[in-house]
């Protein structure tokens, strides 16, 4: 049943939101949080597919916040109508923090969702208005700002995950963990610089976008700290991998550095570069949070920046906060050169406009332009 709920009336400045989910108690929660808010207007709840494109074009919401699978509920379907109509507002999942979960996370991602909360795993009310405070809100506040001159291009025709994607991803996993080579046999290898890339909201989508433009030979490692929770990076990694020409896995520690591979930071982990011998290799810890992120891009980038120094090309892409910043301030301090992506282009240009306001970018290009540098660079 599609219920218009708001009990306030929608200004110009509030941000308007739908909920789609069978789950009431969820539904309840995010009525009972968003009427503590002053900036933020529920337009209307849904439980069905029909029912949420109904309100979506009746109440043109700035962000839909939707559960991907429920009773009568397709969220993927959904999003291809969304895409289909050319109705733009934002859309922010809800998943479940499973395999199928995350698989379906980042497919709904490729078709246009913006960001995801994973659902947590405790179903008690307090948990879930919780979950909306902290993870939700500040969603809704960063994508609902920024939708109004959202300048999103369409994605690429990317093939459709296949079945056996998660199989890949366990021998892929099972590969990398075999006993590496001696050293000596990687000593031709020994990477001289770093590309060490930090994104968040929106950096799914720009990282589909620029890693399948760079090629297999790419000359050094590329290190990403994508915010994102355990399961779904290991999800990211394998769809990057069958896009991209270039060797895409969800970070493992202990495992060499080699040019043309993409290493993921795995969720609730940090990422950083290790020195071993003659061998660098990544190393992940459980170090606690940064900017509430773990991983962390500053942890990530000020690693890079004491082993390759000059070397380091840190990338900043799209996201909320300022995680990033004080990384890039080592980077140049070192020597390093930092690049951030046009806010036009953005999702959310929190982290890129954090550095760049910080002085520390020298130069500010869209993600094509940014693939092109990289080309270039080493």
């Amino acid at each position: 049943m599609q219920d218009d709920i708001s009990d306030k009336k929608p200004s110009s400045s509030n941000i308007r939101v739908v909920v789609a989910d069978a789950s009431l108690m969820l539904r309840r929660a995010m009525a009972r949080m968003v009427r503590k808010t002053s900036d933020i207007a529920l337009l209307a709840t849904t439980e069905t597919t029909e029912e949420t494109m109904d309100a979506v074009r009746r109440l043109f919401p700035h962000v839909l916040v939707m559960d991907l699978a429920g009773e009568g509920l397709d969220g993927l379907s959904v999003l291809r109508q969304l895409k289909a109509e050319q109705l733009r507002c934002a859309v922010v999942l809800f998943s479940a923090p499973t395999m199928t979960g995350a698989e379906s996370t980042i497919r709904g991602m490729e078709l246009g969702a913006s960001d995801f909360v994973a659902k947590p795993v405790s179903g008690s009310f307090a948990v879930t208005l919780s979950v909306i405070e902290h993870e939700l809100l500040p969603r809704l506040r960063a994508l609902g700002n920024s939708t109004r001159g959202l300048t999103r291009q369409p994605l690429p025709s990317f093939p459709p995950p296949s079945a056996a994607s998660a199989v890949e991803g366990i021998v892929r996993k099972a590969r990398l963990s075999a006993p590496p080579r001696a050293p000596s046999q990687w000593e031709s290898s020994f990477p001289t610089g770093v590309v060490v890339i930090a994104s968040s909201t929106g950096g799914p989508d720009a990282l589909m976008r620029l890693l399948p433009a760079i090629p297999a030979d790419f000359p050094t490692p590329i290190l990403v700290a994508q915010h994102m929770p355990p399961l779904f990076t290991a999800t990211l990694a394998t769809r990057l991998n069958q896009v991209t020409a270039l060797r895409v896995l969800e970070a493992l520690d202990g495992e060499p550095l080699l040019g043309g591979a993409v290493y993921v930071a795995p969720g609730d982990r940090h990422m950083i570069v290790g020195r071993d011998r003659l061998m660098l290799r990544v190393r992940l810890n459980s170090d606690p949070p940064v900017h509430s992120c773990r991983p962390a891009a500053d942890v990530l980038f000020s690693s890079a920046a004491e082993i390759f120094g000059a070397g380091v090309l840190g990338i900043v892409l799209t996201g909320m906060g300022v995680d990033g910043t004080s990384g890039a301030r080592a980077i140049r301090e070192k020597g390093g050169r930092i690049l951030v992506q046009t806010f036009e282009s953005c999702l959310v240009n929190g982290m890129p406009k954090s550095v760049h306001d910080a002085g520390l970018a020298n130069e500010q290009l869209s993600l094509s332009e940014i693939a092109a540098r990289m080309r270039t660079h080493f």
